[in-house]
Parts: C-alpha cells; sequence; structure tokens
C-alpha cells in the first residue's frame, strides 16, 4: 500500500512538471476542467430550421432551447434540477420539456436490433404541438419527474419502426414491445415526416430522473415563449442568478 501511495506522488510530481514545461497543455487542461464544472446559469435560443429541419411544428417561431451557461461562457445541456427550478419559476416560458436521446436494444418484432430513441417528459410531444398518426402521445402523469411511483411502461415508436420492425400492423396499439429488455406498451405511432432535431428517433419513452440532481447533466430543454424574447431572457438570467446564489435572496 505505502509503494503504491509512492507511485502515484511519483507520477503526480511528474506530470506537474510536464504541465510547467509545457504552457499550452496546462492552459488545454485547465480549459477541459473549467468546461467539466457544472453551472445553473440559463440562456436560451429560438429554435430555427438550423436546429430544427425541417421544421415541421405549428408556431415554430415560439419554440425556445434553454441551455446551462457557465461563466466561461460554455453551454451544456440541463440537470434534472435544472428542468424542475426552470419550470416552475418561468412566467414567460410556458410547456417546458425535457429530451434525453440515447440508444436502445428493441426487441419484440422481428429480431433484436440498436436503435436511435430519446427518454422525454410527458409533455415533450404537446410541447411541439405534434399528434401521433396512431393514438396518443405521453399523458401528464405518464414520466417520472413529479411522481414518485416512476415512469410509466408506455412508448410513442416512429412510423418507421411501426413499418420496418413491426409489419405495419394495424394493431400495434397496446402491442409490448422490449426497450433494453424491458416490456413497454405501444400507446402512439409518429407521423412519418416526425424527426426532433436532426437526429432520427425510433422510440421515446417516459424519462424517470432524480429531480434534485444538479450534477447529471444531459438534457435538452425546449419552451415555448409567451413574451417576447428579450424579456424571457431577462428573466432567465435573474432566475439563474438566483439558482448560482440561494443565499443573496
Amino acid at each position: 500500500m505505502r509503494d503504491l501511495a509512492a507511485a502515484i506522488l511519483r507520477d503526480a510530481r511528474f506530470g506537474f512538471r510536464i504541465l510547467l514545461r509545457s504552457p499550452l497543455i496546462t492552459a488545454c487542461v485547465v480549459i477541459v476542467l473549467a468546461l467539466g464544472i457544472g453551472a445553473n446559469a440559463a440562456m436560451f435560443s429560438i429554435v430555427d430550421g438550423l436546429l430544427l429541419h425541417p421544421v415541421s411544428y405549428p408556431e415554430p417561431e415560439t419554440l425556445a432551447f434553454v441551455w446551462s451557461h457557465d461563466s466561461q461562457g460554455s453551454l451544456s445541456d440541463a440537470s434534472p434540477a435544472d428542468f424542475m427550478d426552470w419550470r416552475a419559476q418561468s412566467k414567460t416560458l410556458t410547456d417546458f420539456a425535457a429530451w434525453m436521446p440515447t440508444s436502445f436494444v428493441l426487441s419484440g418484432g422481428d429480431r433484436p436490433r440498436q436503435i436511435s430513441g430519446a427518454r422525454v417528459s410527458a409533455s415533450f410531444f404537446r410541447t411541439l404541438r405534434v399528434e401521433p398518426e396512431l393514438g396518443r402521445s405521453f399523458l401528464p402523469d405518464e414520466d417520472g419527474l413529479d411522481h414518485p411511483a416512476g415512469a410509466a411502461k408506455s412508448a410513442v415508436i416512429s412510423h418507421r419502426l411501426w413499418q420496418e420492425s413491426l409489419g405495419a400492423d394495424p394493431q400495434v396499439l397496446g402491442r409490448t414491445i422490449y426497450v433494453d429488455a424491458v416490456p413497454y406498451t405501444v400507446i402512439g405511432v409518429t407521423a412519418s415526416d416526425f424527426q426532433f432535431r436532426w437526429r432520427p428517433s425510433d422510440v421515446w419513452v417516459p424519462v424517470s430522473l432524480n429531480t434534485h440532481d444538479r450534477d447529471f447533466r444531459d438534457l435538452v430543454v425546449i419552451a415555448r415563449l409567451k413574451a417576447p424574447r428579450a424579456r424571457a431572457a431577462a428573466e432567465m438570467a435573474t432566475i439563474a442568478s438566483v439558482l448560482l446564489n440561494p443565499r443573496s435572496t
């Protein structure tokens, strides 16, 4: 044990000397560390055709992304606690929704396959104002954000998945598929042209997160503007300041 500690200390000293001899490497290390530090500040940008392409949602000019924004000016995805605070405190943004892209192993069709998908808040499709081609989207109580019982085992699937893996089954609603070996009930099928951002997805399931967590930052947050952009930006800056300095209130 003593030999291991000595080896670690020796390696640390060697690395420190290398950093001192190489200012450029040192600067890069500092930047990486700065980017890795979580922050609660928020900013947002209006969704346009470059971010959502093709834009196929009603009133796209009122959609906004909401990002975490650190003191270095770098953007990052939001934490569950950020999302909950923004949603609870904002008066100029409404219909907050969270989207967490991931990949799944899907079974229950012809054969198991890896697909792209996302875990989303129950408000996701409602915020985009998109209705499925078949069935329904998630109900308000089907995610695990406000409900201790956890997320419902419901899934919305893409038109492509319905056609290619489930044989365009006309009785697909109510059918069980297995997402990462967990059974989910199909409740809806999206329109053939539905796509969020540039990432094609084939299945959406309700997200379940620790809503007090500010370290896990993997949520893309969208909302609808219900006030002018400048007013919403000012409000979000105020909310961010309070979250960063809670003792100042």
